[in-house]
């Protein structure tokens, strides 16, 4: 399996089980902590997934648990972290500008243009209009 840059919409799925994506969430994750595939996601992901976890679910616990895994995945080499440095963050800004993307967004597809790795995605919207510059998976390309 290659390996994939996620966005933080497939972490937060494997995390929420009552999330409509859970199942395809917790396959990928699954995949990646076999070492079937190694994941790169920008610095930024793992605080937006652990801020989304404790407001969706309303329980600041399921954030903290949400902290450990990232920091357990990202020890265990199995989640790789981009730095936001001046250079990727302009590129995130054209990205942001020319594909009229959320800022987050944006920022998790230069990741994907850097790396030139697939970038996997439960999120419609950005499916759509990142895939005008860069490779993009979707849940359906995870059953």
């Amino acid at each position: 399996m290659p390996d994939i840059v996620l966005d933080s919409s497939v972490l937060i799925a494997s995390l929420i089980p009552s999330d409509k994506f859970h199942a395809q969430g917790d396959r990928v994750v699954e995949d990646v902590l076999s070492g079937e595939r190694t994941a790169f996601t920008s610095v930024v992901v793992p605080v937006e997934v652990c801020g989304v976890i404790a407001r969706r679910t309303g329980d600041k616990k399921q954030g903290q648990d949400a902290e450990r895994y990232m920091t357990t995945w990202v020890q265990l080499g199995v989640l790789r972290l981009v730095e936001l440095n001046d250079k990727r963050m302009a590129k995130a800004q054209q990205l942001a500008v020319e594909l009229s993307l959320r800022g987050m967004d944006a920022i998790v597809a230069q990741v994907g243009e850097e790396t030139e790795l697939p970038l996997l995605t439960f999120d419609d919207e950005l499916a759509v209009k990142a895939s005008r510059r860069l490779k993009v998976m979707t849940y359906r390309d995870t059953l």
